[in-house]
C-alpha cells in the first residue's frame, strides 16, 4: 500500500531545510551513498569527522528516546536547490525551556560568503516561532566575525560577554526573513529509491463564500485543485495564474503559498506549489486537447464536500492508482490550508 510521509521542510528563496528523523538519520549513519540515493542529494556538508560521527550516532538515540520533540533537538540539513548538494546544517539545541532554546549552525567553508546561511537562518527563526518558541539566543567566538554578522542580519541584539565568547539573542516577535512554508512528502509503492526526471506544477485554491473552485473531469468522474505543469522558465506564482486562467477561466492573484507537496513515483519526482488566490477577474478558457477530450469544467462545491470527497483517495487504491495519487495530494493540501486558516484565525471568506 502506498504510503504518506509528512516531514516539516522549510524552503527559501534558494534552500531548502530538512530534519533528520530516526530512519532518514539510521540511513545516513550507516549508509551514506543509500541516504543520498533516496533524497536525492549529494552531501557536501560539514567533514564527517570522528567527532561530527559520534555526534550524529547520539542524535539518532535522542531521537529514539523523545521522538514527540526531536524537531527542537535534530539536524535540519540545508540543501541548494540548484544542485541538491547538502552544504550545511542548523538546528535547536534543547527542547525550549520558558519558551527559550538556542541555535546553531555550521557550512562548509566552500560555500561561504553567498549569504546562504543568513537565508537559512532567518527562515529557520520563522519556523521556530510556528513551534511556539519565543526567544532565541546563539554564542559566537570574539573573532567569528562572519557569524556575528549573520546573526545581525536576523535581528540578533549582542547580550553578553563570556571569555572568548559573545551571547547574542532575538525575541522570534523581531525576526526576520521568509514565512517557512511546510513541505509534505508522498511516496509511491513504485518509487524506484532516486529520481532522474523532474516535473513543477502549481496549484491554484480558491475560496469563495465557503465553497472552493476545482476542475473537473465530467466524462471519468475526477476532480482536482485547478492547476498545471510550468512552461519554460515562469516563475510558480507566473504558472499559477496561467494555469487557473486557462483551465477555469478565472483571473486570480496569488496571495500566499499554503504548502509545497512533492510526489515519488518510480524515478519520477513531481512538485507542486499551492497557492492560495483572490479572484480578480475572468477571461476566457483555454483548455487543452486532453482536458477538453475528458470534458474538464470548473464547478465551485462546498470546501467540506471537497474534503469529502478527496479523503476516499484509499478507496482506489489497487483500483485506479492514478485519481488514488490525485485525490490523496488534494486531500494533503486541503487539510494543509485548513490547518493553516485555523491558526490564523481566519474563516472561509471570499478569497
Amino acid at each position: 500500500m502506498n504510503a504518506e510521509i509528512m516531514t516539516d521542510r522549510i524552503e527559501t528563496q534558494r534552500l531548502v531545510l530538512f530534519p533528520y528523523t530516526g530512519e532518514n538519520l539510521r540511513l545516513f549513519n550507516t549508509d551514506l551513498a543509500g541516504f543520498e540515493k533516496m533524497y536525492s542529494v549529494v552531501y557536501r556538508g560539514e567533514e564527517l569527522d570522528y567527532l561530527l560521527r559520534d555526534f550524529l550516532l547520539k542524535l539518532e538515540k535522542e531521537i529514539a528516546d523523545d521522538p514527540e520533540h526531536y524537531l527542537f533537538f535534530t539536524e535540519f540539513l540545508i540543501v541548494l536547490k540548484e544542485n541538491s548538494h547538502v552544504i550545511g546544517s542548523i538546528d535547536y539545541k534543547y527542547v525550549p525551556r520558558g519558551g527559550i532554546t538556542e541555535v546553531g549552525y555550521g557550512l562548509n567553508p566552500a560555500y561561504t560568503g553567498r549569504g546562504y546561511m543568513t537565508e537559512a537562518l532567518c527562515a529557520f527563526l520563522k519556523f521556530g516561532k510556528n513551534l511556539g518558541i519565543r526567544t532565541v539566543r546563539a554564542d559566537t567566538l570574539k573573532d567569528n566575525i562572519r557569524s556575528q554578522n549573520v546573526l545581525r542580519r536576523c535581528g540578533f541584539s549582542r547580550m553578553d560577554t563570556e571569555n572568548d565568547r559573545i551571547w547574542w539573542e532575538i525575541p522570534l516577535d523581531a525576526c526576520r526573513g521568509e514565512t517557512s512554508v511546510r513541505t509534505f512528502d508522498i511516496y509511491g509503492e513504485n518509487y524506484s529509491g532516486f529520481t532522474s526526471h523532474t516535473r513543477a506544477a502549481s496549484r491554484a485554491i480558491v475560496i469563495s463564500g465557503g465553497n472552493i473552485l476545482l476542475s473537473c473531469m465530467e466524462k471519468v468522474g475526477v476532480w482536482m485543485i485547478p492547476g498545471g505543469g510550468a512552461e519554460g522558465s515562469e516563475s510558480p506564482e507566473e504558472c499559477c495564474i496561467r494555469e487557473l486562467a486557462e483551465e477555469t477561466g478565472l483571473l486570480a492573484q496569488p496571495l500566499k503559498r499554503i504548502l509545497v507537496l512533492n510526489e515519488y513515483y518510480e524515478d519520477w519526482k513531481y512538485t507542486s506549489y499551492y497557492y492560495l488566490c483572490r479572484q480578480t477577474g475572468r477571461t476566457a478558457v483555454h483548455l487543452t486537447e486532453q482536458e477538453k477530450a475528458f470534458g474538464t469544467v470548473a464547478r465551485w462545491i462546498p470546501l467540506e464536500e471537497a474534503l469529502a470527497v478527496f479523503s476516499r483517495h484509499a478507496d482506489y487504491t489497487n483500483t485506479d492508482e492514478e485519481r488514488r495519487g490525485i485525490y490523496l495530494r488534494e486531500y494533503t493540501a486541503l487539510k494543509e490550508y485548513c490547518r493553516s486558516m485555523r491558526k490564523e484565525g481566519s474563516g472561509n471568506e471570499n478569497i
